[in-house]
């Protein structure tokens, strides 16, 4: 399983992606779903101090929801989870202005959860 360090270089390229296609593409679907994989990232990045690794999306969720730690990101991440899911298995239409709406809530985790890693 990825370490910590891992996961935050996995969290911060998959940010970059989701950067790069909303600014420079029209596939603000896609980085939506980038924004929501560097999310889930940062948790696992967070997760891998304890030694937890969660195999499915619904075990993150509630690992999210069971920390006292994480719970404070939990609407964050279930909003960028659902808005990926929306995307990718119901072929929802995410253009600029989901993306917009979803940015805020990523930006709010990230800085959240580096804050718990005391990364600056």
């Amino acid at each position: 399983m990825p370490n910590r360090d891992e996961h935050l270089a996995k969290a911060e390229y998959n940010e970059k992606l989701g950067m790069f296609l909303a600014e420079k593409t029209a596939y603000q679907d896609w980085a939506i779903t980038m924004l929501f994989y560097a999310s889930l990232h940062y948790v696992d990045a967070f997760l891998a101090l304890s030694i937890e690794h969660p195999k499915k999306h619904g075990e993150r969720l509630g690992m999210i929801w069971n920390s006292g730690s994480l719970r404070t990101i939990y609407r964050e991440y279930k909003s960028l989870k659902d808005a990926s899911e929306n995307h990718r298995y119901n072929a929802a239409k995410l253009g600029a202005a989901e993306f917009q709406s979803v940015r805020p809530r990523f930006e709010a985790l990230r800085t959240y959860v580096r804050r718990l890693l005391r990364i600056t």
